[in-house]
Formats: structure tokens, sequence, C-alpha cells
């Protein structure tokens, strides 16, 4: 009986033990997560910085007159209206040609066949998002999403590789109430 109740209770304090163990972290730990954030933030920020100076070489190649938001979305509206302006929530028809810095064209979506998105809907990319808040309806833009803003990482799988940049040649045809 005394060997069934030694081994109940290093059992018990066994499992404590070990639950514990991977909870507990040192100072030594704390100090490697901060400095592992801390080349993260500097490396992300080296390629933010490097994906700005290509996106800007490639807008004064082409004679574009861009303007950069502080998130670091770049956007030239060149056909403007006096519309109505766009807010979260809204319902957009628009056309629109997405490509690369390459040239490649992922996506094409004519005037004739205008597709409904929604502002602020999950699917509908942060830095999209943000450009079209700077239109209004009836208006055209360029919208340079840098890849942190566009699909990241991953690319969205299909037409757009990883870590690219996104040009939108977009028109809002229509804000529906």
């Amino acid at each position: 009986m005394k060997k069934k109740q030694f081994f109940l209770i290093f059992s018990i304090y066994f499992t404590i033990l070990s639950c514990n163990s991977g909870k507990l972290k040192t100072q030594s730990d704390v100090v490697n997560i901060d400095s592992n954030k801390e080349k993260m933030i500097i490396a992300n920020k080296y390629l933010a910085n490097q994906d700005a100076e290509i996106i800007e070489a490639y807008a004064k190649r082409r004679n574009w007159n861009l303007q950069q938001t502080q998130t670091g979305l770049w956007y030239d509206i060149y056909k403007k209206t006096k519309g109505d302006s766009i807010y979260a929530n809204d319902y957009l028809l628009i056309s629109y040609k997405a490509e690369l810095l390459d040239g490649t064209v992922c996506y094409v979506v004519d005037s004739m066949q205008p597709v409904e998105i929604r502002m602020g809907k999950a699917d509908v990319k942060q830095g999209l998002v943000e450009g079209l808040m700077y239109m209004c309806e009836g208006e055209k833009a360029r919208i340079i999403v840098p890849q942190y803003l566009a699909f990241g990482l991953l690319g969205d799988q299909q037409k757009i590789p990883p870590r690219s940049t996104v040009i939108y040649d977009i028109f809002i045809q229509k804000i529906l109430k």
C-alpha cells in the first residue's frame, strides 16, 4: 500500500512540476524574447524602407506624382471629381487592374462588370481600404500597396506571389447607399 501511495504522490508531484516547467520563465528568457522582438522590429523597418525606395524609383520612372501616407501606402488620384466621399462600411462598385511592379497583371475587373466591395470587410486588404478612403465617387487613382499592407508574406496563394507590392489602377463607379 505504501508503494501505491508513494507512486501516486510522486506522479502528482511530477505532473505539477512538468506543467509548471513550461510556464516559468527566467530573466534570461525574457531578455531573449525582448532581444528577438527588437531584432524583428529592426528587420521589418529595414524591409519597409527598402520597399519604399523601390516604389519611389518605380513611380519616378513613370513620372507619377504619388503621395505617401504614414503607413507607407502610395497613391495618386489622376481623375478627380466632386463626387460623394467614401466612409467606413460603404458598399462600392469598382473596376480595377491589379499588377505587380514587374508589370505582371494579376487581376482585371473591367467597368462593364464592376465588382461590389464593402469597406472594412475582412477580405478587402487594409492597404486597398486606406487608398479608397482618399477617393470620391467617380474618381480614378493609382494606389501602390506595399506587401505588408497587401497580401504579406504569403501572397494571395493564387496570382499574387509572397511579399509582393501590388499596384491598383482603380475606378470608383458608384457608392451604393
